[in-house]
This record gives C-alpha cells, sequence and structure tokens, in this order.
C-alpha cells in the first residue's frame, strides 16, 4: 500500500514535514514540546489535504472528489452524467453488465460496462447492491464508525513564554495502547495583560465491527426513484464502551498536562455517524462468508464489479479514513487497468 498512499499523499496535496502547511510555526510548535515532554512523544502537527501554496487562482485549494475528476480528464476524454441517480446494477451469469439510471424526471437509461464501480459511501453503496440483488452474506453488515467526543478547556501560559502567534492543528495519533485518536486547537482568547486560551478538539475511537450492525433495506419506505430506505441496526458493544470510557480519562490527562484552570468540558456527538465516517458494509478480505469484496475491492463471485470507497474498510480505528480510501481506490484502479491491458 505504499505506492498507493504516497500517490494519495501527491494528487490530494496532503502536508507533510516537506511540504508547506500553515500549522508548521512557532506557536504550535510550543504546545507539541509541551506533549512532548509530558508522555507524548508522537504529537505532530495534523496533516491536512490542501495546497497552501500561492497559485493561479490565488487561493488556497482544498481537495474533493472534483480535483480527481479533473486529474482523470487530463489523461483521457470521458462521458460525464450529472443529475443521474444510479438505481439498480446488472449482472449477467456473475459478470457485470451496466447500470441503469433515471434523471429528475425519471427517465430510465441503461448504461452498459463491462466493469462497474461502485463508490456511493457505505450506506448508499450497500443500499444500491442490495437492492440490486447482488449476494454476499457480508453486504450490509459489519458497519462502523468511531466513537466521538469533543472537548474544551481554558489555560493561561506565561505571556513571556509564548511566541509569534499562528494557527494551530495537533494531532496525537492511535497507538497500539490508546484505540482512539486527539485532535486539538488553540485559540486565543486575550494576550494583555496575561494570556487566555481556550484549547479544544476532538477524540475519536475506535468501534468494533460486528456483524449484528447493519444496514438493510425498509420495503415500506421507498424514495423518490423508487429505491427502499434503508434501515440501520448499531449498537455499542461493551469493548466500545470501555474504548469511550479510556477516551475520557485521556482527555483529563491531556488538560492536565496543558495547564488546565478547570475540568475539561467534554460532550459527545449527538448520534453515531455524525462525523461521516462510517464503513465496513462492504468490507474487503478473502472469506466470502465475512467479507464483501476481495483484497482489489471486486464482489466475490461477480466478475468487473468493485467498490471503491468506505464501506470496503473492514476497520477504521480511530482515525480519519479519507487517505486509506483513496489509496485504495487508486489500487482497484490500477487492479482494473491491468486487467484491462491483460498483465493478470
Amino acid at each position: 500500500m505504499n505506492l498507493y498512499y504516497n500517490i494519495a499523499e501527491q494528487i490530494m496535496n496532503v502536508t507533510t514535514r516537506s511540504k508547506f502547511s500553515p500549522y508548521m510555526n512557532p506557536f504550535s510548535q510550543f504546545f507539541m514540546s509541551q506533549l512532548w515532554e509530558s508522555g507524548f512523544p508522537e504529537a505532530t502537527v495534523g496533516p491536512v489535504a490542501s495546497n497552501f501554496e500561492p497559485d493561479k487562482y490565488g487561493s488556497i485549494v482544498h481537495f474533493s472528489s472534483l480535483s480527481f475528476l479533473g486529474e482523470g480528464f487530463k489523461q483521457l476524454p470521458y462521458d460525464l452524467a450529472v443529475n443521474a441517480r444510479a438505481v439498480q446494477i446488472h449482472t449477467e451469469q456473475g459478470i457485470a453488465a451496466g447500470v441503469t439510471v433515471m434523471t429528475p424526471d425519471k427517465q430510465s437509461y441503461f448504461i452498459s460496462a463491462n466493469n462497474v464501480v461502485v463508490s456511493a459511501g457505505a450506506f448508499e453503496t450497500a443500499r444500491l447492491l442490495l437492492y440490486s440483488g447482488i449476494e454476499g452474506r457480508a453486504i450490509g453488515h459489519y458497519l462502523t464508525h468511531h466513537t466521538h467526543l469533543e472537548f474544551k478547556f481554558k489555560t493561561s501560559p506565561m505571556r513571556e513564554d509564548l511566541p509569534e502567534i499562528g494557527p494551530v492543528f495537533i494531532m496525537l495519533p492511535q497507538t497500539e495502547s490508546r484505540p482512539y485518536q486527539f485532535v486539538v486547537g488553540v485559540k486565543v482568547q486575550t494576550l494583555e495583560p496575561t494570556a487566555e486560551l481556550e484549547v479544544g478538539g476532538g477524540v475519536f475511537g475506535k468501534v468494533e465491527p460486528r456483524f449484528e450492525n447493519r444496514v438493510s433495506l425498509n420495503p415500506l419506505l421507498k424514495d423518490d426513484y423508487g429505491v427502499p430506505m434503508l434501515q440501520v441496526d448499531f449498537s455499542h458493544s461493551e469493548q466500545d464502551e470501555a474504548v469511550k470510557i479510556q477516551m475520557v480519562d485521556a482527555v483529563h490527562t491531556l488538560a492536565s498536562v496543558m495547564g488546565a484552570e478547570t475540568e475539561p468540558l467534554i460532550t459527545p456527538t449527538v448520534v453515531p455517524g455524525g462525523d461521516f465516517h462510517e464503513a465496513g458494509t462492504c468490507r474487503m478480505g478473502d472469506d466470502p462468508d465475512t467479507s464483501a469484496t476481495d483484497r482489489f475491492g471486486q464482489i466475490h463471485g461477480v466478475h468487473g464489479l468493485y467498490v471503491a470507497d468506505n464501506s470496503v474498510l473492514p476497520t477504521t480505528g480511530g482515525t480519519n479514513p479519507t487517505l486509506t480510501t483513496v489509496a485504495l481506490a487508486i489500487r482497484t484502479a490500477d487492479h482494473i487497468a491491468r486487467q484491462l491491458r491483460g498483465n493478470d
């Protein structure tokens, strides 16, 4: 995967130590040093998928999937259907055959294709596969996401200790002993006559992937295109709840080492999935009984039908899954290209 991570980081303009980021500044360094000296040696400037270098448009460019559409068009022209809703995938004798799409005025069209790649997210991809009658015991199951806590507290370091002010985005990555990840920011409330700062951020915890956490079709509710709506069955396990307790304790530890003046205010997200990092409903693996796709994202038993989004991830841990999802999608595209060239 290293090759595909490198390609993804390059195309997405992910900031690294060798690529400019406004978060690499003395003010941010002050807080990272504070964390390094207090038992958090893995604290680092958080990477972001944005191009901060001046360009001909004179603005910062943040990554989106539109960037890939543009990059692809540089290579070869292609047709792009907009305002078209995919409603059903078709197969013939275990081989992908195409997709039925509908326009907003409900006109139906069939698009023939030898390879079909579904990339609609953990909910909509599973919904489309289930409605299309694609067989697979794991399709729709093993739904996972992050537990997510938000926190904030105030601190007042010595004014003379603070360097020049700059934006702060610090990440404490997940480790083997810590099944969660921190992201930390600092807001300056006042500097004179004394410094008053608000430290805030989020903690993202690992959620155990379990078969019983799933999405399924609700035959009683359909959308405007006639496709059944989804029913979501999800609960946290005892292990997930234990991770939540660890996350709360870790916030208190972080607040202590950063000089919090009061107890940190900790709030959970309103509902599971509030960070839009849900995954797992078409997880990849070698066993068709416990996975929906093979290691290249191809649906078990259906040649030419691929999935390329968060749904293929067997687990996300406490990390943002976007880079891994993009890297896997590039790997899947590379695999399809090799297949078309007859090299595999």
